[in-house]
């Protein structure tokens, strides 16, 4: 393997990652919602959660935001996954320069 397809690789990964971290907290955020709920008055609900609960919970979110802020990174800095409009808005900041030249 090459280093680009490592690069490549671990760039994915991350990305994998953190989409499976976010939905997995999107998902127990549903089932806390849902299980876990008091009435509290009139005003509304208290959401109560245990203390393991409460660090997963937290665990899953900071573990979605930190993957997903480092494969973005990697990519910024290996250029593996490029910007698909890059190569379009390269060709258009050209036309409009050259039409800008000529009038």
């Amino acid at each position: 393997m090459n280093a680009q397809t490592v690069r490549k690789t671990l760039v994915a990964a991350c990305m994998a990652l953190a989409i499976a971290l976010g939905i997995s907290s999107l998902l127990l955020f549903v089932h806390i919602h849902g299980n876990h709920t008091f009435a509290s008055n009139n005003h509304g609900i208290a959401i109560y959660l245990p203390g393991r609960q409460h660090n997963i919970f937290l665990a899953l979110q900071f573990g979605a935001y930190a993957t997903f802020l480092i494969g973005f990174l990697l990519n910024r800095r290996w250029r593996v996954f490029a910007d698909p409009l890059e190569e379009f808005m390269g060709k258009r900041r050209d036309k409009i320069l050259r039409n800008n030249e000529d009038g």
